[in-house]
């Protein structure tokens, strides 16, 4: 697995969306409620995720829509088996969950063709520079190392 790696130039954020399409899935569980679940939850161990709550629903006709509660924030899950095809969302808020474990987990399980992943990083120190106190807030948890960097991406499987 590649280890994450800070890129010069960015600065910290307190949290990271990475959304995560999966096209042409050679799995025939994208309709199976427990096979999807446990792909799910298997990704959020694999990123060393505190499980909080789990909910998953299979839809009709079909698909499956799933969220996974962790003491970071949630990942989440909508397959489409008709179309091959599974929308996977990490949001984590904290700098101990390994994102790219996940990420790898969930593309492997799904053994999709084509992968596609963009990464948001949110409530960086620019944008909360304006809100009073925001600022030497962010300032202080970087100081202590607690704020999140942006990673290196894409992800190598």
């Amino acid at each position: 697995m590649e280890q994450r790696a800070e890129l010069a130039g960015k600065e910290a954020s307190l949290c990271s969306q990475v959304m995560l399409d999966l096209y042409g899935c050679k799995s025939d569980y994208l309709d199976d409620l427990e096979w999807v679940e446990n792909v799910l939850i298997e990704a959020a161990n694999y990123g060393g995720a505190f499980i909080i709550d789990v909910v998953f629903h299979k839809l009709k006709p079909s698909g499956i829509v799933g969220v996974i509660i962790i003491a970071d924030s949630h990942l989440t899950v909508r397959t489409w088996p008709e179309y091959r095809y599974a929308a996977v969302e990490i949001f984590t808020a904290g700098k101990a969950f390994d994102c790219d474990a996940a990420v790898a987990q969930v593309a492997t399980r799904f053994r999709c063709a084509k992968r596609s992943l963009t990464a948001i990083e949110r409530g960086t120190a620019a944008q909360l520079a304006e809100y009073p106190g925001a600022a030497a807030i962010a300032t202080a948890a970087a100081d202590r190392g607690e704020a999140r960097h942006f990673r290196k991406y894409p992800f190598q499987f």
